[in-house]
């Protein structure tokens, strides 16, 4: 079994009877098995179900298109192969929701690219992480963003976000700077002489203060929406 880990907070719902494969960044500890046997753990358990030719012979086609040897053990595996199989073991169960991290790593062209049409013919829902742009922009119709400690959410592949993103960034420079300015010219007028000191409007003393805060929070520029 892969390992889950519980969220820091919230709460997690799967629908039941919903098939959920996951591949980790890390690599389970696994002894004593094949690689045939370990991706043949990942088949859904239906009594004989699992036992049929054709499950079988999904099994065989994923080790062969991922190049893995099904008669080796694990244990004389180097990591990168290790994570070959656990990546079969994920796809051959044909799951309802398909978690993958990095899914590329340690995979040449050859496999990368039979990867991509494994999950453009995939008819789950997937959500995966990953550093590599021409695969995101295959794969991709929503990318997820963390930035500054906020989830936005972009309908595309890599170049709609970067695009989208650009926009985004070029707009809130272009409101930190009128906030400098206003700043500016704020901090400007409370230094002026003795006699505007006397007659400076209070409120406006007060927004200076506010004008200051935000500067100090870092929160001089609205979040972006999309």
């Amino acid at each position: 079994m892969l390992r889950t880990a519980a969220p820091d907070d919230g709460s997690l719902w799967v629908k039941p009877g919903a098939r959920v494969a996951h591949l980790a960044q890390d690599i389970a500890l696994l002894t004593g098995q094949s690689v045939a046997q370990i991706v043949t753990a990942g088949l859904p358990q239906h009594g004989e179900v699992a036992e049929s030719w054709q499950l079988q012979h999904r099994v065989a086609s994923v080790i062969s298109r991922l190049q893995l040897d099904p008669l080796a053990s694990v244990d004389a595996l180097s990591g990168g192969w290790r994570r070959r199989a656990l990546l079969a073991r994920a796809l051959v169960s044909e799951p309802d929701i398909l978690l993958l991290d990095e899914p590329t790593n340690h995979l040449d062209i050859e496999a990368i690219e039979w990867l991509e049409q494994f999950l453009l013919d995939f008819g789950g829902a997937l959500l995966f992480v990953s550093h590599d742009r021409a695969f995101i922009n295959r794969l991709a119709t929503r990318i997820v963003d963390l930035d500054r400690g906020s989830l936005a959410s972009t309908v595309g592949n890599y170049d709609d976000y970067a695009r989208i993103k650009a926009q985004q960034l070029a707009a809130e420079a272009a409101h930190a700077a009128l906030f400098d300015k206003k700043l500016a010219q704020e901090e400007t007028w409370i230094r002026k002489g003795v006699e505007a000191r006397r007659t400076r409007n209070e409120g406006r003393v007060r927004a200076l203060y506010q004008l200051r805060a935000q500067r100090v929070r870092g929160a001089s520029v609205p979040a972006a929406s999309s």
